[in-house]
């Protein structure tokens, strides 16, 4: 979404993209208190729990995966943390999705990320200007945090206590793009800004540590164009350019050095976070440390694994899109229990494989007379009118918490 985000603001401030179909991947993996998995993906999300895998679908939480990969965040308690263009949304269990009173329910939730102690950060853009951060910690209320920004922002990223944003301006009748890197902790920002080049329009953090960052940044010479990656050191205030690569997706510290991953192929790393390596030929969406073992979240239409551990010395693989065969588990009155059946279809589409029984079209000898062309993964008639049902209770719910109290007679 950071690359879409950046691409439709600055090509007009456009929000409404077109239907389409999208390569299915995993596009980031985090780890849950209980020490299960949640995985963000391109139809919406996947679970571990005690080592069985399960389908959540997008539209649970109001997401059209065709266009959209909602950013996710899990807080010190276990609750996931959705940014979505239609705002922000939260689940204590993956099956019923809330969302907050007040503007994170109505506006774009550009991104969210942990703040080290259990919280987590959102950035809320109004695309015209006066971007606003928002903070909760564990269990507690979101608040807002310093005042309206005076540039857009296209990224969080958080380093243990510190936080690390993107913000930029859109190239006007006023002069060039302009893209500025922070460092703060949360309330005060220090801000440098990035020498861009060419057609250079926006930058995504790979990766930070100890006052280091590294950025890949954006362009529009098309998508084999190699990236620049830079290397920015908050002592000096100095960016040093120490890579290029096409699509630079992920990064991630080890105690081997800096690992890098790109969209159309390549995981790479330089021990001192300069000089690169190839290590494997793969390619990815999302690289993550979870209980000391690095993941890269990999195309499985390519290299035939959806999530994998890494070290130097081998990929080895977590999962199969194969595996992601049954819709999780939820209770009877759940968002997910209600809207998700639906789109079983859809799912098995991009899994490849039946999904609880319902088999992808053009299955062989599925015999059962419901598979339709879906090449735009629209929903049949039961998965239109769920996702409806579904629009109503938020509605209901929105206007109950802004009706206002009165006081009895």
């Amino acid at each position: 979404m950071k690359r879409l985000a950046a691409a439709l603001l600055l090509l007009g401030g456009a929000t409404v993209a077109h239907a389409h179909v999208r390569p299915a991947a995993f596009t980031t993996v985090a780890q849950r208190g209980d020490g299960s998995l949640v995985a963000g993906a391109t139809w919406g999300l996947a679970f571990r729990d005690g080592g069985e895998w399960s389908l959540g679908c997008a539209a649970a939480f109001g997401v059209d995966a065709n266009v959209e990969d909602a950013q996710v965040a899990v807080d010190g308690a276990g609750t996931l943390v959705l940014g979505t263009f239609d705002g922000l949304y939260e689940s204590t269990d993956g099956c019923t999705f809330s969302q907050p009173a007040g503007p994170l329910a109505e506006g774009w939730v550009v991104d969210v990320a942990p703040d080290g102690s259990g919280g987590v950060y959102a950035a809320l853009t109004r695309v015209s200007g006066s971007d606003q951060l928002y903070h909760r910690s564990a269990g507690e209320a979101w608040v807002p945090v310093g005042e309206p920004l005076d540039a857009l922002v296209g990224e969080l990223h958080g380093e243990g206590p510190r936080l690390w944003r993107v913000l930029f301006r859109p190239r006007s009748a006023a002069g060039p793009p302009r893209v500025y890197l922070e460092r703060g902790d949360g309330r005060s920002f220090e801000r440098w800004e990035l020498p861009l080049e060419g057609t250079e329009y926006g930058a995504t953090i790979l990766a930070a540590r100890a006052g280091e960052a590294h950025l890949a940044v954006r362009h529009f010479d098309g998508e084999t164009v190699p990236e620049r990656l830079l290397r920015f050191d908050a002592m000096s205030g100095l960016f040093e350019e120490v890579h290029r690569m096409p699509q630079l997706e992920a990064g991630a510290w080890t105690g081997d050095g800096l690992w890098v991953i790109g969209r159309l192929g390549g995981l790479e790393l330089a021990p001192d976070g300069r000089a690169f390596g190839a290590v494997h030929e793969v390619a990815g969406r999302c690289l993550a440390r979870v209980d000391g073992v690095l993941m890269a979240c990999t195309d499985p239409a390519r290299d035939g694994v959806a999530l994998a551990e890494v070290s130097v010395e081998a990929l080895i693989p977590i999962v199969r899109l194969e595996a992601l065969d049954s819709l999780r588990s939820c209770p009877a009155e759940s968002d997910a229990a209600v809207v998700c059946p639906s789109y079983r279809e859809p799912l098995a589409e991009d899994v490849k494989v039946p999904v609880d029984g319902v088999p992808p079209p053009g299955w062989p000898d599925s015999g059962c007379g419901c598979t339709v062309p879906t090449r735009e993964r629209a929903p049949r008639t039961e998965g239109a009118l769920a996702l409806a049902w579904l629009a109503l209770q938020r509605r209901r719910r929105k206007k109950a918490r802004a009706a206002p109290i009165r006081a009895k007679p």
